[in-house]
């Protein structure tokens, strides 16, 4: 309960800085304060108060430093969630990115294919496409990637990724692994 009140007085004091900030000291002072609001966030994020200060940190709007909470975490829901309602496709996608590189990020692309392919399919696209992703199964992805008024680049990002699909899952197309691999030697 200390670590949220400490949370919320040093919020407080940055509003009012952040209302008051003129020039370069000003500017100084608040990024001096908003480093010591990091370091407290780090030393609360192990305890069991982490939504009320995610509340917090959202509505006193520090939204780079919810993403930073979360992620400091490992909630890479709101971090996702974060980027993908601050309209920064490619950070959320960078982030999927270095999430699936430490094996906890296919859950969370299947959940945010469909907005993520709207919005940057080519580099969605990139992302499917590496080893890490290749778990990943493409009948939780491809109603994402299906859309009957899609664009040329979406159509063709498809295309991409369901030629990688074939390739990479045999199953999918009645065939096993084994087999695929027979037939692809033999040609």
């Amino acid at each position: 309960l200390l670590g949220v009140w400490a949370v919320e007085i040093s919020l407080a004091h940055l509003n009012d800085l952040r209302l008051r900030a003129q020039g370069a000291k000003g500017r100084e002072t608040l990024d001096a304060e908003r480093a010591r609001l990091r370091e407290l966030l780090k030393d609360v994020r192990d305890l069991d108060v982490h939504p009320t200060v995610y509340h917090l940190l959202q509505s006193h709007g520090w939204l780079e430093e919810l993403a930073i909470f979360a992620e400091s975490r490992r909630d890479y829901t709101t971090v996702i969630l974060h980027h993908v309602s601050q309209r920064d496709f490619a950070g959320a996608i960078r982030k999927l990115s270095d999430f699936s590189s430490a094996g906890t990020g296919e859950d969370l692309v299947c959940r945010f294919a469909p907005v993520l392919f709207g919005a940057e399919p080519h580099e969605f696209v990139s992302l499917m496409l590496r080893q890490q992703l290749n778990s990943v199964d493409p009948l939780s992805v491809l109603p994402a990637l299906n859309s009957p008024r899609a664009s040329l680049e979406h159509r063709s990002e498809a295309i991409r990724y369901l030629e990688h699909a074939v390739r990479h899952h045999p199953e999918l197309m009645g065939r096993s692994a084994d087999a695929s691999d027979e037939a692809d030697a033999g040609a």
